[in-house]
């Protein structure tokens, strides 16, 4: 009888530890991280999924003052550092307040829609690709600006490819006064 009860006490104990192993067993997979295959072969370049995707951003160049009852240049290079191609790229641009500046040239296709901004047509613009756009605008006198410090004058910059969603690359302010008219960029990118 004692032999019965030692191996009964035997087999309760056996059976106690291999339950405990298979607990530990099933916390340790759900706590210890294990290498996944991804993260084993990150090495292999060809596993790596990249996202081709065009980045269109945009520089200005213009004088820091410029001139009443004169032309001056603004020169827009729009840039795509992304890595696939922007297709049917537009560039727009757009004067606020209407009908103070006038537009001499544009040295790309352009169309003016309703009145209200100029819609520049670029094409297809390459990954790591860029395209200048030349613009003359003329200034009219000071009187018809009413250039007392207190007005300002925007030439916003904005894109679309692809049909995307329109992105903004920037805006040239123009704050007239005394002789003068100040120029300040914001948003563009810098080179």
């Amino acid at each position: 009888m004692l032999s019965i009860n030692i191996t009964g006490k035997f087999n309760t104990i056996i059976s106690a530890i291999l339950a405990i192993c298979v607990c530990f067993t099933a916390i340790s997979t759900l706590f210890i991280p294990v290498p996944s295959l991804a993260e084993s072969s990150i090495d292999d370049k060809s596993s790596i999924n990249t996202i081709n995707k065009p980045q269109i951003t945009a520089t200005a160049i213009l004088p820091n003052k410029i001139e009443f009852c004169k032309n001056f240049n603004i020169h827009i290079t729009v840039i795509n550092y992304g890595n696939a191609t922007a297709c049917n790229t537009h560039v727009y641009f757009n004067q606020f307040p209407q009908g103070f500046f006038s537009l001499v040239s544009l040295d790309q296709p352009t169309m003016t829609c309703r009145n209200e901004y100029e819609d520049i047509f670029i094409g297809n613009l390459e990954a790591n690709a860029q395209k200048d756009i030349n613009i003359s605008i003329f200034v009219p006198l000071q009187r018809e600006l009413y250039a007392d410090w207190s007005r300002r004058y925007s030439f916003w910059f904005t894109a679309s490819f692809d049909h995307s969603e329109i992105i903004s690359l920037g805006c040239i302010r123009l704050l007239a006064g005394n002789g003068k008219i100040l120029v300040e960029k914001t948003g563009f990118s810098q080179r």
